[in-house]
């Protein structure tokens, strides 16, 4: 509801919790990842509050970069001196099964691959992981126009991946995800000015009608004299 909702001074109040994240350090760089198990999940994660992608047991190694990181707040064990690798693995899409190349992550090697939202869409991938029940279409678009599905489960979006065979490898389409480029995840970072960009950006708000602007967000009258 917006400031000014009738509605809201109604409502009673009620507390966010956000998800405890944890540090990814590569070379000089920090990534971030949600403290999600990543154990005993039944796909790889598609994350938002991962800054970095994260290889599990779920994909074929290609190989290694020379680069490594340091993951702390897995499960809450530190994973020291991990090796940036490149990563393949095995989904559906409208097409029938394809190889997804993914760039650039750490290697784990155990449990689920997580993979980061923001460094899916730098590589100019749509990934729209809302809910259907919300309105969403629960998939990723990727450069080459393939589909592919999400999955929501638990309220968390899930890919459906595993690592190729051999002649799997060899004969399905491969579909690249992410850049082979050194990823940094500052490339992307964006303040906002509250004093000028901020109003813009509010602007094209539809109107709402049970806003009535005479009061504030508390629901007291703003011109009392």
């Amino acid at each position: 509801m917006a400031h000014g909702d009738i509605r809201k001074v109604l409502a009673s109040a009620s507390s966010c919790k956000q998800n405890p994240t944890s540090s990814l350090q590569s070379n000089m760089l920090e990534y971030s990842i949600s403290r999600h198990a990543v154990t005993g999940t039944t796909s790889s994660l598609i994350d938002r509050g991962a800054n970095g992608g994260l290889a599990g047991n779920d994909v074929k190694i290609l190989n290694k970069t020379g680069r490594f990181a340091s993951i702390t707040g897995i499960n809450d064990h530190t994973l020291p001196d991990l090796d940036i690798v490149t990563a393949a693995g095995l989904v559906e899409s409208q097409n029938g099964p394809i190889i997804v190349i993914l760039h650039q992550y750490a290697h784990h090697g155990k449990g689920k691959t997580i993979h980061s939202s923001a460094q899916l869409e730098y590589y100019k991938n749509v990934v729209e992981d809302r809910s259907r029940v919300l309105g969403g279409k629960q998939r990723i678009v990727t450069l080459d126009d393939y589909v592919i599905p999400l999955h929501v489960r638990q309220g968390l979006a899930y890919m459906d991946m595993r690592p190729p065979s051999d002649t799997e490898f060899d004969t399905l389409p491969h579909v690249v995800l992410t850049s082979d480029v050194d990823w940094d995840p500052s490339i992307i970072d964006n303040e906002i000015d509250l004093v000028t960009d901020w109003h813009d950006a509010v602007q094209d708000l539809p109107g709402d009608l049970y806003v009535e602007p005479r009061f504030n967000s508390t629901g007291e009258y703003r011109h009392r004299q």
